[in-house]
């Protein structure tokens, strides 16, 4: 019995170097927020970054992200669309250190609130 459950919990444990990069995107504007993209930063330009919002993120209101990728990296670039077909871009963000970020729209600067 107690190999059984060793076994499980090996099956179940977080690879060597697993990062956990959830954070929260925060729209704080007065645009709705239809798009959250995310690539590795030593990536960019070889890969399709993915809408990784399933809704759009009405003004006022927020939505957790995990990147796919995020468990074994921490350096993503980030694109924040909008509704009025403005976008933002963050450059080498680290989201090991993300706990919020939080969008105003426009030209408006990002705030990133970091998870320590």
């Amino acid at each position: 019995m107690r190999t059984v459950l060793a076994l499980a919990l090996c099956l179940l444990a977080e690879p060597v170097g697993a990062h956990h990069n959830q954070f929260v995107l925060v729209n704080a504007g007065s645009v709705a927020i239809t798009g959250f993209r995310v690539v590795p930063s030593d990536r960019r330009g070889e890969v399709v970054a993915q809408n990784l919002l399933g809704e759009t993120i009405p003004p006022g209101d927020s939505r957790r992200v995990e990147p796919d990728e995020s468990k074994f990296r921490c350096m993503f670039d980030v694109e924040v669309r909008y509704a009025d077909g403005f976008s933002r871009e963050l450059r080498a963000l680290d989201l090991c250190m993300v706990r919020e970020i939080v969008s105003a729209g426009g030209a408006k600067p990002f705030q990133i609130r970091s998870a320590t």
